[in-house]
């Protein structure tokens, strides 16, 4: 949805909306922020610190569809500790922070944690962007807004920088989205979320960098976006948070990690494929130029993923991909998935 769409109350309950005062000036601003537990948001750094001094957090709201709106499902929270990473000199690396609040939220059907990805989780498939749009050109009434895109052959680290002019930066710290997203709804620390069929949660994979909010929706210029999984650590240092099935000592055939755009499935590999002699990573099915399905060595272990509905194998990026970007597929043997 190039332009984006409101989002129902209630439709994303870890949205937070933070109310910020630039330090130094009379300057006011509105970033979004993630609830990851009942104490812990995140949200991206530049929105709460610059040029060495943090900004003033007028208020954290959790539970709210329209800023501006009375309702019950509020809560006006405050926080007591805000971490940002040492040397953040450059925003498009380490742009996070963790903020913890002063005391726990109430958990209701309006506010509630989305989960952190597993290491090894990364994506391909569908993803919602959530964040806090003007509503009828309103300048004071807030509302949430969801954009919904697929992360494609778009955002490898050299043509992702080229196209923002902004760089250098790794494709392991970096999230760069496909350029038909509305910037107007996407300001900075806006979460890219995904959710997991086969575990039916909800994982935030990013959280979005500075963002010209004056870019028409017509803009061709990517977002970029911190990758979640490259701060893991930093996370859990800062809020004792986890993301869920990360044991890597229980993963035999029943693993629930997943890759680019795919879950793990259960289901029985064809016989034809062993990571005999293979390095450990990714690798296609050899069976088929246009595939599903591809396969993780580890440590002699070799594992089956199925790339997300409509998708298929992309060997030269390692991804999953919309079929007529991968060499060999036709795409009439796909289901492809229009965005409304």
């Amino acid at each position: 949805m190039e332009s984006g769409s409101e989002a129902e109350p209630g439709e994303f309950p870890w949205m937070v909306h933070l109310l910020i005062q630039q330090n130094g000036d009379d300057e006011w601003f509105s970033c979004s922020g993630t609830l990851i537990s009942d104490s812990h948001v995140l949200t991206a750094a530049q929105c709460v610190h610059k040029e060495n001094r943090l900004n003033s957090i007028s208020s954290i709201t959790l539970g709210a569809h329209g800023i501006r709106a009375d309702s019950n499902s509020m809560q006006i929270v405050d926080w007591k500790i805000i971490t940002i990473p040492a040397g953040l000199g450059h925003y498009m690396v380490n742009d996070i922070a963790v903020i913890t609040l002063t005391k726990p939220a109430y958990f209701t059907d309006h506010v509630q944690p989305i989960c952190l990805p597993p290491a090894r989780f990364y994506m391909n498939e569908s993803v919602v962007l959530t964040g806090w749009g003007q509503y009828n050109d309103s300048t004071t009434n807030l509302i949430l807004y969801k954009s919904e895109t697929v992360l494609s052959s778009f955002g490898t680290e050299d043509q992702c920088q080229k196209e923002t002019g902004i760089g250098p930066f790794s494709d392991e710290s970096i999230i760069c989205t496909h350029a038909s997203i509305c910037h107007r709804h996407v300001g900075s620390g806006t979460p890219m979320n995904h959710y997991n069929k086969e575990l039916d949660r909800w994982f935030v994979l990013g959280l979005a960098g500075k963002v010209d909010a004056s870019t028409d929706c017509q803009s061709n210029k990517p977002i970029l976006f911190t990758r979640v999984t490259s701060q893991l650590d930093f996370i859990l240092k800062h809020s004792d948070v986890t993301p869920p099935y990360v044991n890597d000592t229980t993963v035999k055939t029943t693993s629930v990690k997943t890759t680019e755009a795919t879950t793990t499935t259960t289901t029985s590999k064809p016989p034809t494929f062993s990571c005999a002699g293979k390095l450990d990573g990714y690798h296609p099915d050899a069976s088929s130029s246009c595939s599903k399905t591809f396969y993780m060595c580890s440590h002699g272990h070799d594992y089956t993923f199925t790339c997300g509905e409509g998708l298929a194998y992309r060997t030269d990026i390692r991804v999953c991909d919309w079929p007529s970007n991968v060499a060999g597929c036709n795409p009439k043997n796909f289901i492809i998935i229009n965005k409304n």
